[in-house]
Protein backbone atom coordinates (compact mmCIF):
# COMPACT_ATOMS: atom_id res chain seq x y z
CA UNK A 1 0.00 0.00 0.00
CA UNK A 2 1.29 3.45 -0.97
CA UNK A 3 2.05 6.46 1.52
CA UNK A 4 -0.39 9.37 0.60
CA UNK A 5 0.97 12.13 -1.37
CA UNK A 6 2.12 15.28 1.54
CA UNK A 7 1.24 18.19 -0.62
CA UNK A 8 1.99 20.50 2.30
CA UNK A 9 5.72 19.72 1.64
CA UNK A 10 5.15 20.62 -1.72
CA UNK A 11 3.65 24.19 -1.03
CA UNK A 12 6.62 24.42 1.71
CA UNK A 13 9.62 24.53 -0.85
CA UNK A 14 7.36 26.16 -3.42
CA UNK A 15 7.22 29.41 -0.58
CA UNK A 16 10.96 28.35 -0.02
CA UNK A 17 11.43 29.29 -3.78
CA UNK A 18 9.26 32.26 -3.88
CA UNK A 19 11.64 34.21 -0.90
CA UNK A 20 14.63 33.21 -2.14
CA UNK A 21 13.74 34.74 -5.20
CA UNK A 22 12.62 37.82 -3.72
CA UNK A 23 15.52 38.04 -1.23
CA UNK A 24 18.01 37.87 -4.54
CA UNK A 25 15.64 40.65 -6.56
CA UNK A 26 16.05 42.47 -3.25
CA UNK A 27 19.82 41.88 -3.22
CA UNK A 28 20.10 42.60 -6.83
CA UNK A 29 18.30 46.22 -6.37
CA UNK A 30 20.25 47.15 -3.59
CA UNK A 31 23.20 46.54 -5.85
CA UNK A 32 22.29 48.58 -8.29
CA UNK A 33 21.01 51.41 -6.35
CA UNK A 34 25.04 51.42 -4.21
CA UNK A 35 26.27 51.25 -7.99
CA UNK A 36 24.37 54.05 -8.95
CA UNK A 37 25.56 55.95 -6.33
CA UNK A 38 29.29 55.09 -6.34
CA UNK A 39 28.74 56.22 -9.76
CA UNK A 40 27.21 59.25 -9.53
CA UNK A 41 29.87 60.58 -6.08
CA UNK A 42 32.81 59.64 -8.29
CA UNK A 43 31.69 61.76 -11.51
CA UNK A 44 30.93 64.41 -8.66
CA UNK A 45 34.34 64.25 -7.45
CA UNK A 46 36.27 64.16 -11.23
CA UNK A 47 34.14 66.93 -12.16
CA UNK A 48 34.72 69.32 -8.86
CA UNK A 49 38.11 70.62 -9.94
CA UNK A 50 36.37 71.16 -13.65
CA UNK A 51 33.62 73.45 -11.44
CA UNK A 52 36.37 75.50 -9.67
CA UNK A 53 38.42 76.23 -12.61
CA UNK A 54 35.24 77.62 -14.31
CA UNK A 55 34.17 79.64 -10.93
CA UNK A 56 37.73 80.97 -11.28
CA UNK A 57 37.37 82.05 -15.05
CA UNK A 58 33.47 83.28 -14.26
CA UNK A 59 33.42 84.73 -10.74
CA UNK A 60 29.86 85.09 -9.82
CA UNK A 61 28.27 86.90 -6.66
CA UNK A 62 25.83 84.89 -3.93
CA UNK A 63 24.42 86.48 -1.47
CA UNK A 64 23.57 83.59 1.31
CA UNK A 65 22.84 85.62 4.30
CA UNK A 66 21.42 88.87 3.16
CA UNK A 67 22.61 90.61 6.73
CA UNK A 68 26.00 90.24 5.78
CA UNK A 69 28.41 92.22 3.19
CA UNK A 70 29.24 89.72 0.11
CA UNK A 71 32.05 90.19 -2.17
CA UNK A 72 33.58 88.60 -4.95
CA UNK A 73 36.65 89.98 -7.29
CA UNK A 74 35.74 89.77 -10.91
CA UNK A 75 37.86 90.15 -13.98
CA UNK A 76 39.82 93.85 -14.21
CA UNK A 77 39.31 95.08 -17.86
CA UNK A 78 43.11 97.01 -17.77
CA UNK A 79 45.94 95.62 -16.23
CA UNK A 80 45.73 99.18 -14.00
CA UNK A 81 42.29 98.16 -12.54
CA UNK A 82 40.69 95.90 -10.08
CA UNK A 83 36.88 95.19 -9.99
CA UNK A 84 34.50 93.35 -7.47
CA UNK A 85 30.70 92.29 -7.04
CA UNK A 86 29.28 94.11 -4.12
CA UNK A 87 26.19 93.22 -1.63
CA UNK A 88 25.72 95.87 0.71
CA UNK A 89 22.95 95.16 3.33
CA UNK A 90 22.73 98.91 5.05
CA UNK A 91 23.42 102.12 4.44
CA UNK A 92 26.35 102.63 6.73
CA UNK A 93 29.26 101.10 4.89
CA UNK A 94 32.23 103.34 3.80
CA UNK A 95 34.63 102.65 1.03
CA UNK A 96 38.26 103.85 2.15
CA UNK A 97 41.42 104.86 0.19
CA UNK A 98 44.87 105.82 2.04
CA UNK A 99 48.14 105.92 0.61
CA UNK A 100 50.61 107.01 3.53
CA UNK A 101 51.48 104.46 6.87
CA UNK A 102 50.51 101.54 4.93
CA UNK A 103 51.45 98.33 6.59
CA UNK A 104 50.87 94.39 6.51
CA UNK A 105 47.67 94.56 8.61
CA UNK A 106 45.54 97.60 10.00
CA UNK A 107 44.23 100.38 8.47
CA UNK A 108 45.65 104.15 8.97
CA UNK A 109 43.69 106.64 10.65
CA UNK A 110 44.81 108.89 8.09
CA UNK A 111 42.44 108.38 4.58
CA UNK A 112 39.49 109.20 2.13
CA UNK A 113 36.17 108.08 2.51
CA UNK A 114 33.07 107.88 0.69
CA UNK A 115 29.46 105.86 1.97
CA UNK A 116 28.52 103.65 -0.39
CA UNK A 117 24.28 102.59 -1.25
CA UNK A 118 22.88 99.42 0.37
CA UNK A 119 22.18 97.33 -3.02
CA UNK A 120 23.94 94.97 -5.04
CA UNK A 121 26.14 96.59 -7.77
CA UNK A 122 29.85 96.80 -9.17
CA UNK A 123 33.12 98.49 -7.80
CA UNK A 124 36.16 99.38 -9.67
CA UNK A 125 39.21 100.92 -8.88
CA UNK A 126 41.84 102.24 -11.82
CA UNK A 127 44.98 103.98 -11.13
CA UNK A 128 46.22 106.70 -13.32
CA UNK A 129 49.30 108.22 -13.50
CA UNK A 130 50.62 111.71 -14.80
CA UNK A 131 54.15 113.32 -15.03
CA UNK A 132 54.78 111.54 -11.52
CA UNK A 133 51.14 111.56 -10.18
CA UNK A 134 49.16 109.38 -9.02
CA UNK A 135 45.28 109.19 -9.21
CA UNK A 136 43.01 107.07 -8.13
CA UNK A 137 39.43 106.66 -8.57
CA UNK A 138 36.73 104.40 -7.87
CA UNK A 139 33.52 104.34 -9.55
CA UNK A 140 30.02 102.31 -8.86
CA UNK A 141 28.80 101.09 -11.69
CA UNK A 142 30.36 102.85 -13.95
CA UNK A 143 29.82 106.41 -11.74
CA UNK A 144 32.76 108.03 -10.03
CA UNK A 145 32.61 108.20 -6.26
CA UNK A 146 36.03 108.90 -4.62
CA UNK A 147 38.80 110.21 -6.20
CA UNK A 148 42.12 110.87 -4.89
CA UNK A 149 45.44 112.18 -5.88
CA UNK A 150 48.84 111.59 -4.70
CA UNK A 151 52.62 112.28 -5.51
CA UNK A 152 54.71 109.15 -4.44
CA UNK A 153 58.05 110.00 -3.05
CA UNK A 154 59.52 106.39 -2.92
CA UNK A 155 59.41 103.60 -5.55
CA UNK A 156 56.22 102.63 -7.04
CA UNK A 157 57.52 99.89 -9.08
CA UNK A 158 58.37 97.28 -7.04
CA UNK A 159 55.61 96.40 -4.38
CA UNK A 160 53.99 93.38 -2.75
CA UNK A 161 49.94 93.03 -2.58
CA UNK A 162 47.44 91.64 -0.63
CA UNK A 163 43.44 91.24 -0.39
CA UNK A 164 41.03 89.35 1.77
CA UNK A 165 39.05 88.99 -1.35
CA UNK A 166 38.87 86.65 -4.00
CA UNK A 167 37.62 85.15 -7.28
CA UNK A 168 34.77 83.03 -5.09
CA UNK A 169 32.06 84.76 -3.52
CA UNK A 170 32.67 85.36 0.55
CA UNK A 171 30.99 86.97 2.88
CA UNK A 172 31.46 89.20 5.70
CA UNK A 173 29.93 90.76 9.03
CA UNK A 174 29.17 94.31 7.85
CA UNK A 175 31.13 95.40 11.30
CA UNK A 176 34.74 94.23 10.08
CA UNK A 177 37.44 96.11 7.95
CA UNK A 178 37.56 94.58 4.46
CA UNK A 179 40.91 94.74 2.95
CA UNK A 180 40.05 94.85 -1.19
CA UNK A 181 43.52 96.19 -1.64
CA UNK A 182 46.46 96.57 0.33
CA UNK A 183 49.71 97.42 -1.92
CA UNK A 184 53.08 97.96 0.07
CA UNK A 185 55.91 100.37 -2.48
CA UNK A 186 59.13 99.62 -2.06
CA UNK A 187 61.50 101.96 0.01
CA UNK A 188 65.20 103.21 -0.89
CA UNK A 189 67.97 101.43 0.36
CA UNK A 190 70.32 103.22 2.61
CA UNK A 191 73.64 103.84 1.07
CA UNK A 192 72.63 102.58 -2.56
CA UNK A 193 70.97 104.77 -4.62
CA UNK A 194 68.92 103.14 -7.29
CA UNK A 195 68.54 100.84 -4.73
CA UNK A 196 65.05 99.48 -2.98
CA UNK A 197 63.34 96.81 -0.73
CA UNK A 198 60.73 95.94 0.72
CA UNK A 199 59.45 97.94 3.95
CA UNK A 200 59.98 96.67 7.46
CA UNK A 201 57.11 98.58 8.68
CA UNK A 202 54.69 101.31 7.48
CA UNK A 203 54.76 102.80 4.44
CA UNK A 204 53.72 104.73 1.22
CA UNK A 205 51.26 102.44 -0.62
CA UNK A 206 47.40 101.83 -1.71
CA UNK A 207 44.93 100.60 0.62
CA UNK A 208 41.53 100.31 -0.20
CA UNK A 209 38.89 98.96 2.20
CA UNK A 210 35.27 98.92 3.39
CA UNK A 211 34.03 99.65 7.19
CA UNK A 212 30.78 100.91 9.14
CA UNK A 213 30.09 104.13 8.92
CA UNK A 214 30.84 104.70 13.04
Amino acid sequence: MMAPEVKGKKRTGLLGLQVGLRQLLLATFCAGVWFAHWANQDAIARLEPRLANLQTLSPELIVADPNKIAIVQLPAPWFSSSRWGFYVPTDKVRICIATDDIDQSGFPAKHESVLLPKGQYEIQFDEQMETGMHRFVVTQDGQPCLTVEKLFLSSARGYSTGSDTSSRSKQFEDHVPIALLRRHYSVPVIGSPGSFQSPKGPAEGILLWIESDR
